[in-house]
């Protein structure tokens, strides 16, 4: 017995491979770690990559479907269960949806399995994170922006006009982006009523006494064939500067006219054009504090629009190459208003008796209504194709106009930038929609 136990201690055959194989094992855990941690990072990339298709899903799906924020929940889960089908049996966890109008963020939390590792630590696990947000990018087509909003009372419904507000303040934050200045997007305000306000610091384009003027001016009608109250883009030079009002204008009417409803006081808009600006502060701060007044003409809010946009007034505005030459830069021009006003029944009017006064258009049978007349759409219309030509993009927001004036409001907006609107929720998407087709770059990913 002690001879076979000297044997066996000295016999070294053996002990070579024994050792070999314990040597082994720390090597074949640093390759298992290794594998471990490629496989996690695949799969980390695998869920940001997912995660980053949720969410541009998520926010797509909002933006054009009514802020539906039920079924971009249900896609962007149905994308990102797709995409990570090959990592999980090695992922688990919650993904989490946070839907806005107008963005949408998705945020992963789980644990990744690891397989060699495992072996030695059963219970081990590393942590799986990622986030992604998507939204509408700001403008990065360099652009010529012009709001023309009406600020007349009528406009709108129950608290449209708050929905208005806000809605614009979230189409100008989309626009300039977080820190609120973009270079590429000049935007100018004008505000609109009877008249429109240009501001004291334009008294070279007024002919006339200014003293104590609040910067109001008359519509400068050009007559020309069918169109005898033509408005245009010309310069306001020579005997084409306008003429100077007050804020309000007092109209003598007959006692047919006062009878029939006719309007006795023609208002301005109480706040100047704002205008052009590259960021968004001032913007921001005219639309909390504007102020609303008179009954409103459509197309001197348009006109003055397009003056803001035309080569013709380059130079006039206190910046240099502004505004751009045609297809220099692109040019849109926002129309907000509801299609109703009482003005156009005593001025713009082709409907005059023998003694030289307005009558009540046959339209609008005994009494002024408080809807645009025929000639006053006819107006319209002559400015926008105008607009067109000289390659102006126009969108018509119309907020719970009259039946009789949306087809010249759809035939004024180019093509595919007609909106109308009857309630918050239409509003609300109807801006959206607007917002998306001024961001050049649409809806993308913001983290």
């Amino acid at each position: 017995m002690v001879d076979l136990l000297k044997r066996l201690l000295t016999h070294k055959k053996g002990n070579v491979a024994v050792m070999a194989a314990v040597s082994l094992i720390p090597v074949v855990g640093a390759i298992g770690g290794a594998v471990d941690i490629a496989r996690r990072n695949a799969a980390a990339a695998t869920i940001q990559k997912a995660a980053d298709s949720a969410a541009l899903h998520g926010a797509t799906i909002l933006v054009n479907q009514q802020g539906n924020a039920e079924e971009a929940n249900r896609r962007a889960q149905e994308i990102f269960e797709l995409n990570t089908v090959e990592v999980s049996d090695l992922v688990d966890g919650t993904l989490n949806v946070d839907p806005d109008l107008g963005g949408f963020r998705v945020s992963f939390e789980g644990t990744s399995h690891n397989l060699f590792v495992s072996f030695f630590q059963p219970t081990f696990s590393i942590n799986q994170t990622a986030v992604a947000s998507a939204g509408l990018g700001e403008v990065t087509t360099p652009t010529e922006l012009v709001i023309v909003l009406d600020t007349t009372k009528s406009l709108g419904f129950n608290n449209a006009r708050d929905t208005v507000d806000r809605e614009i303040r979230n189409l100008l934050q989309d626009s300039y982006g977080e820190d609120g200045t973009n270079d590429r997007l000049l935007t100018t305000i004008v505000p609109f009523s009877d008249r429109v306000n240009v501001g004291t610091q334009n008294a070279q384009w007024v002919q006339g006494n200014t003293n104590g003027w609040s910067g109001c001016v008359l519509p400068r009608h050009e007559p020309t064939g069918n169109t005898p109250f033509r408005l245009t883009d010309k310069p306001a030079n020579g005997s084409r500067r306008f003429l100077p009002t007050g804020a309000t204008e007092s109209v003598t009417l007959t006692p047919e006219q006062q009878s029939l409803s006719f309007r006795n006081v023609v208002n301005c808009a109480n706040d100047p054009i704002l205008g052009p600006v590259t960021t968004l502060d001032p913007l921001e701060s005219f639309i909390n504090s504007y102020e609303l007044t008179g009954s409103g003409r459509q197309d001197v809010g348009l006109a003055w629009g397009w003056r803001y946009l035309s080569p013709q007034w380059r130079g006039e505005f206190g910046i240099i190459d502004y505004p751009s030459k045609k297809n220099e830069r692109r040019k849109v021009a926002l129309l907000i208003n509801d299609g109703r006003s009482r003005t156009f029944c005593h001025e713009a009017t082709t409907h005059i008796d023998g003694n030289g006064n307005a009558t009540v258009p046959p339209e609008h049978g005994s009494r002024c209504e408080n809807e645009i007349t025929n000639d006053g759409f006819d107006n319209i219309a002559s400015t926008c194709e105008a607009m067109k030509d000289e390659g102006i993009e126009i969108f018509v927001l119309y907020i719970n106009g009259i039946a009789r004036g949306e087809p010249t409001m759809r035939d004024c907006a180019t093509d595919g930038f007609f909106f109308e609107s009857e309630n918050v929720a239409s509003l609300t998407e109807a801006f959206s929609q607007i917002t998306q087709a001024l961001g050049s770059k649409g809806v993308v990913l913001v983290e």
